[in-house]
């Protein structure tokens, strides 16, 4: 890396606080007051990754880069007892407001994912992460140390991303075919990306434009989650992903994006978990 990583991490929060207020002003793709309003609510990503999950009844669990903590509080109402960290202060400060409107019990703090060690102390059932954020993270192996420093021996450590041959789709216009127009491969040298916009619409506009991304292949992220006593023990690929990214995605009845034309040509999600060796 160019610059220290501390920099690139820096432009990264300033991006990510001024994304706060356009994700709390979206009416769809957050709904915070509807949220609020029924306590049985729950986020579609953690409805979908319940299915993998153990009973959270009385678990402990840590939520790494949660944002503005609604899947983390999703964890909560299904009974885990849970903090969510991240690197963005005013995301924790509306996950915090939120978490006392809907009288939820989800703990939260501010932190690098790299340096959470230093704000959080024990040990966890489940370390969980989504949707978005390896992307923000250059080194995955040290990321797994992190992860399995918070495990419990037995431990489970749980990932839904975006799966990387979806981050390399384009679509051209003229004939609507897939093609791969990014790269796939990691580069160890950050993506500078220029954007006044985030993935959803809301009010507001981003001031802080600039942000460094990190590719990362489907082999260095399996490997780099097979270290650091960390045991694979699931790896499944969906033709369906979160976000109307990339190719010109429709979304199904159930909430998800699909491509239209054949949804099972490539995988758009996946999700990994992970145990750590010991009892």
């Amino acid at each position: 890396m160019t610059k220290p990583y501390e920099d690139y991490i820096e432009a990264n929060r300033k991006n990510w606080d001024d994304r706060v207020p356009i994700h709390v002003s979206s009416p769809h793709s957050y709904d915070i007051e509807g949220f609020i309003d029924d306590p049985e609510k729950l986020t579609l990503t953690a409805r979908f990754d319940s299915q993998f999950l153990p009973d959270l009844a009385g678990r402990s669990m840590l939520h790494l880069m949660c944002h503005i903590g609604l899947d983390t509080m999703s964890w909560a109402r299904l009974g885990a007892r849970v903090i969510g960290v991240d690197l963005s202060g005013e995301s924790i400060r509306v996950a915090t407001e939120v978490a006392e409107r809907a009288s939820s019990n989800a703990k939260f703090m501010q932190s690098d994912v790299y340096d959470a060690g230093d704000v959080i102390e024990g040990k966890f059932d489940i370390v969980y992460m989504s949707m978005g954020v390896l992307i923000w993270l250059p080194d995955l192996e040290r990321l797994a140390g992190v992860v399995s420093s918070f495990l419990k021996p037995g431990g489970l450590f749980h990932l839904t991303e975006i799966h990387p041959v979806a981050t390399s789709l384009d679509v051209p216009s003229d004939d609507q075919q897939l093609r791969i127009t990014k790269p796939y491969f990691e580069s160890g040298e950050p993506l500078v990306v220029e954007s006044d916009v985030s993935y959803v619409r809301g009010e507001g506009k981003i001031e802080h434009t600039t942000t460094y991304q990190w590719l990362h292949s489907m082999g260095e992220i399996v490997t780099a989650f097979t270290g650091s006593g960390l045991r694979l023990t699931m790896l499944k690929e969906h033709p369906f992903g979160g976000f109307p990214q990339g190719p010109p995605l429709e979304r199904k009845p159930d909430g998800w994006w699909e491509y239209p034309h054949g949804p099972e040509m490539v995988p758009l999600m996946y999700s990994l978990q992970a145990v750590k060796d010991g009892r």
